[in-house]
């Protein structure tokens, strides 16, 4: 009985391997599509620009094209976080946490690569992402079945990302939102916008959708008259103690 408990082990909620094929097709896509990283791009040009103050060693990790050059910041590129050596003034990682099994190594290990008063700016989808489309969407599934699949990614909110960077080590972090708000046609188009950031479904356990149910989401939930669907962006900047 201990052996077999011992084999135990807890799933995580992402697939490690499933992502990194999402992240490998999502690098040979050239789309104007990305445009979460967009208002991420234009929220660091102004955190930046408040901050007031030079880098001379920084890094950008992130596995989507760099974008530390278009901020005027000289920053070698490395696409995981594995990959971190060396130590920096300033980390710039754009969806860090969004696939994350564990959000607070994540954050560790940043804080472990930052130089005394080093700054991290990171950001993720919060926990109101596209919150009133996966409530129809579940409602929907639950109407066809007896029970709704987990479809879409578990979230993290504004106060558990600040909590968290606390508890890591960071001092002073600073969390706001952005919300942007987009229609679809299809669910096809949502999919290639998410595909595009690397962010289509990577949960271990996925189940694919049913054409009863593609059908009623793109016929009920999406189109001209459809509501918009809301994206929410959180922004974390955070510091190492000097």
């Amino acid at each position: 009985m201990g052996g077999i408990m011992a084999r135990q082990q807890i799933q995580k909620p992402f697939s490690e391997q499933r992502h990194r094929l999402h992240v490998m097709r999502a690098q040979k896509i050239t789309s104007e599509a990305r445009f979460l990283l967009q208002d991420i791009f234009e929220a660091w040009q102004l955190k930046l620009a408040l901050l007031d103050r030079p880098f001379v060693s920084a890094l950008e990790l992130s596995a989507m094209p760099p974008m530390a050059e278009s901020l005027g910041i000289d920053a070698p590129h490395v696409q995981h976080i594995s990959a971190l050596e060396g130590s920096y003034d300033l980390i710039m990682a754009p969806l860090l946490l969004d696939v994350a099994n564990d959000p607070a190594m994540a954050l560790r290990r940043c804080w472990e690569h930052l130089q005394p008063d080093g700054v991290l700016l990171t950001a993720c989808l919060g926990e109101d992402n596209l919150r009133d489309f996966v409530q129809a969407v579940m409602h929907t599934e639950m109407s066809q079945s007896q029970g709704a699949a987990a479809r879409f990614h578990p979230r993290i909110s504004l106060q558990d990302i600040a909590g968290l960077a606390l508890h890591v080590g960071f001092t002073n972090p600073v969390v706001d939102k952005d919300q942007l708000s987009v229609r679809y046609q299809h669910l096809h188009s949502f999919a290639k916008d998410m595909r595009a950031h690397g962010l289509q479904n990577s949960l271990t356990d996925m189940r694919p959708l049913t054409k009863t149910l593609l059908n009623e989401i793109n016929e009920k939930l999406l189109g001209p008259q459809s509501m918009a669907l809301r994206f929410e962006i959180l922004h974390l900047t955070a510091f190492r103690g000097s």
